[in-house]
């Protein structure tokens, strides 16, 4: 995606853009929806995707979108089976991207339960506490559609848990690089700032931590989630372009005192220079809706 800065002078113009980058996105995901609403088979969906893809998001836009054209769709993240982590210690558990982190044996009698319309007590995991909890009891209907979330929604092990739903599968994922004035942010670059900016808002690490974990989190990606792009039904793409210019901010500002030798300090230094060379005031945080997929990269 090449960015024209002359088209970007004016506050207008910036509010314009965000608008063209938000309908963009809104009609992907649209699309996905529909081909979700027409296949009559379809009981569960698959949303897969490398870590901060917009997941989340899209699960919402997608159930919403799903309401109107007359289903009824459950969110079902797969981060919530997470082992608690005094049983990933226990266990000897160290890799919290791959698939020994979920316990498998609860999400297959979840999903077991829910596909045969029985009473189910679903889990949720505190990623602040790194506990787990559970829902109230939930009764599935035989209508509904569960959308199963998560960046190991597209593991061979979690999908062999789901062979008694018709499924239709969506992958998603930044599939494009930001170009401004000769200046390049690749894919995964944008993945990581939004991650820096997640962690620190919304699981209160800091960008040192994030950056500990990004080499086994990128480990992953390419061992376990990207292998198997190209199976999926449909793809969405979740550049939302207008974001360099303010989850590229927030990252300047997290990453300002971040130690010349810290993990991937040259890499940090790289972001930090790129981005100084591109930030543009007519954008903040104001111009985000209420349910963009940045709100999930925003404090």
């Amino acid at each position: 995606m090449v960015i024209d800065i002359c088209n970007l002078r004016t506050r207008e113009n910036a509010k314009t853009f965000v608008r063209e980058c938000e309908n963009n996105f809104k009609i992907s995901v649209e699309s996905a929806a529909g081909l979700v609403a027409a296949d009559k088979r379809c009981k569960a969906v698959t949303l897969a995707g490398p870590t901060c893809s917009g997941k989340t998001t899209a699960a919402s836009l997608l159930i919403a979108e799903l309401a109107r054209l007359g289903k009824n769709a459950k969110l079902i993240s797969i981060d919530d089976f997470y082992y608690p982590q005094r049983e990933m210690e226990r266990l000897g558990i160290t890799d919290f991207e791959g698939a020994s982190a979920i316990d498998t044996s609860l999400f297959r009698k979840c999903s077991a339960s829910l596909a045969a319309l029985e009473v189910t007590v679903l889990p949720y995991y505190d990623f602040k506490t790194h506990e787990r909890g559970f829902y109230p009891e939930y009764t599935p209907k035989e209508n509904d559609i569960y959308i199963f979330e998560g960046i190991q929604a597209i593991y061979p092990e979690i999908l062999s848990c789901l062979d008694s739903f018709g499924t239709v599968s969506l992958f998603i994922c930044v599939a494009d690089k930001i170009e401004i004035g000769g200046i390049s942010f690749e894919p995964n670059e944008i993945r990581l700032m939004r991650r820096v900016v997640r962690d620190f808002y919304h699981r209160g690490t800091s960008i040192e931590k994030t950056m500990v974990l990004w080499d086994n989190v990128r480990k992953n990606e390419d061992e376990n989630i990207f292998p198997f792009v190209g199976n999926e039904d449909f793809s969405i793409n979740s550049l939302i372009p207008y974001e360099i210019f303010l989850v590229g901010r927030e990252f300047l500002e997290m990453s300002r005192n971040y130690p010349e030798d810290g993990r991937s300090s040259a890499l940090v230094a790289s972001l930090r220079e790129r981005l100084s060379g591109v930030m543009n005031d007519n954008f903040d945080h104001s111009l985000i809706s209420e349910n963009s997929l940045l709100r999930e990269f925003s404090e």
